[in-house]
Order: C-alpha cells, then sequence, then structure tokens
C-alpha cells in the first residue's frame, strides 16, 4: 500500500536565492536527462521550477527583462511537496560540490550561496510541525 506524501509545505525566500534553485535544478536536469534519468529527477524537478515560476508571475519572459528583475528584496513563498524539498536540497548540496572543484573564485561564491540557501531551506523545514 502507498503511503500518501503530506501536503506542500512553504518555504518563503529572497527571490535572489530562488534564482540559484532554478539555475542549479535546470543544470541537474540536463545533467540527469543526458544520464538517461533512472532516478526520475527529470520529472520531479520540472515539477520543482514550475512551482517557483508559478509562484512569480512577473517571471521575464525574455532575457532582457532579467536586467531589471528581480527588484532588490523581492520575496517569495515557494509551496512544494517533501520529496520536491528534498530534492532542492540535494541538488544544491552537488553544485555546491561541483562549484569548489572548479578553482575559480566566482564558482566558490556560487558554493557558498547555494550551502547558505540549504541550510536556510533545512532549518525552514525543520521549525515547521
Amino acid at each position: 500500500m502507498d503511503v500518501a506524501e503530506p501536503g506542500p509545505r512553504s518555504v518563503e525566500l529572497p527571490v535572489a536565492c530562488w534564482l540559484v534553485i532554478d539555475s542549479a535544478m535546470g543544470d541537474e536536469i540536463s545533467v540527469e536527462g543526458e544520464r538517461g534519468d533512472e532516478a526520475g529527477v527529470v520529472e520531479l524537478g520540472l515539477s520543482v521550477r514550475r512551482a517557483g515560476w508559478n509562484a512569480l508571475p512577473d517571471w521575464p519572459s525574455d532575457p532582457q527583462g532579467f536586467a531589471s528583475w528581480p527588484r532588490s528584496g523581492q520575496q517569495v513563498t515557494i509551496a512544494l511537496s517533501e520529496s520536491q524539498w528534498s530534492l532542492v536540497v540535494a541538488v544544491l548540496d552537488r553544485w555546491a560540490e561541483v562549484y569548489d572543484g572548479l578553482d575559480d573564485p566566482k564558482q566558490t561564491e556560487e558554493a557558498r550561496r547555494c550551502r547558505a540557501i540549504a541550510e536556510h531551506i533545512r532549518r525552514d523545514l525543520d521549525s515547521m510541525p
């Protein structure tokens, strides 16, 4: 008998952090798609990205739109299932390791950001009943 997953859990983040998540998730989807996606990451990852896009109706539709978006301090609340949040944290941790291995100061900073966002999410989820 399958046990139903609990309902979505909401986490509030700066939009700038969600952009880091979206980018890392896009990279993960690409890599897993090339490897055959035996773990089903592509579908779950796409659902995570869609949830973010849906939560941000002002998401730019063209690359030039990102020049002035998001506005400074803009926040977003993202509601994801436990399995989606687990994937987000795992992807952030994995890409932090990848970025650390590139021996580039910009990538080292990106690794730090990934770890900080993953920790923020863990802390928020752990504090929920």
